[in-house]
């Protein structure tokens, strides 16, 4: 989330309710005004799906935020400007047959097929339909009749990834925890929307299966990152040096997280992009 503050943020800890939000149009662009009782600056955000957001205090008069917006309005332009090209980059998906997707690194096309007549050649599956790869597509089977509802394909979807991504992330984490000699208190493999991993001073460390759509040399850093942390819960030279010994390339994958933050958007269950 792109962000800009008109003068430094002062929160009231003590009152943290929040007004209900507002909007109105500026420029033919819609801005939601937020009120919140603890706030003593104008605050202006581009959200990751484009929507524009003004927090100011109760008291803050509209011809105040106007000015505020005007000061301020090339870089909502430019915000604006990126974020379309960033959503036409990475499209909401339609579950339509040829369609891309990303795992592993690798472009995969969305085929549909019954497999109704070919049951000697699977394995029986715990469910009537599923998700798997084979060559360079990723198919959609099924047996007897066909769901395609886009809401459930879409949690299909996501379940066969999140069970790939688990699969790589614990077999990563064993590879290293031996090669390192080091090995975390609890692990937690959730889907967080901002971090791809983190550890605790208690050595906790958590990871996100959607890195599954990621090359594997991705995932790999990533998990390398972490364990690096039980020794050095810093970024410190130290720290780096270790992640080095273990992952020579880390900073070409962390260039790659960066460059590609929202091509694993489409994985969480409602994706920011687009809002739904």
């Amino acid at each position: 989330m792109e962000q800009l503050s008109f003068f430094s943020l002062i929160r009231d800890l003590k009152d943290s309710s929040l007004e209900r939000p507002s909007s109105f149009t500026y420029k033919d662009v819609l801005i939601i005004l937020l009120r919140r009782p603890y706030q003593r600056s104008l605050f202006l955000s581009v959200e990751k799906g484009g929507q524009v957001k003004v927090n100011c205090s109760r008291n803050t008069c509209f011809k105040e935020i106007t000015v505020f917006l005007e000061s301020h309005w090339k870089w909502v332009q430019r915000q604006i400007s990126e974020q379309k090209k960033i959503k036409k980059k990475y499209p909401v998906k339609r579950f339509y047959e040829g369609e891309s997707f990303l795992f592993k690194g690798k472009i995969f096309k969305l085929k549909y097929k019954n497999i109704s007549v070919h049951k000697k050649d699977f394995q029986t599956p715990s469910s009537s339909s599923f998700f798997y790869i084979k060559e360079k597509h990723l198919i959609y089977g099924w047996y007897g009749v066909a769901d395609l509802d886009r809401k459930i394909l879409n949690k299909k979807l996501r379940d066969f990834y999140k069970k790939e991504g688990e699969q790589s992330l614990h077999s990563a984490l064993s590879h290293f925890s031996s090669r390192m000699d080091l090995h975390p208190h609890s692990v937690r493999i959730g889907s967080q929307r901002s971090l791809w991993g983190s550890c605790s001073s208690a050595g906790r460390i958590s990871l996100n299966w959607r890195l599954v759509a990621a090359p594997p040399e991705v995932l790999t850093y990533v998990v390398i990152h972490e364990l690096a942390h039980l020794r050095y819960l810093n970024h410190s030279n130290a720290f780096w040096s270790l992640v080095f010994l273990f992952c020579p390339h880390y900073k070409k994958q962390e260039s790659w997280l960066k460059q590609h933050v929202y091509a694993m958007d489409f994985l969480l269950p409602y994706p920011e992009l687009h809002g739904s």
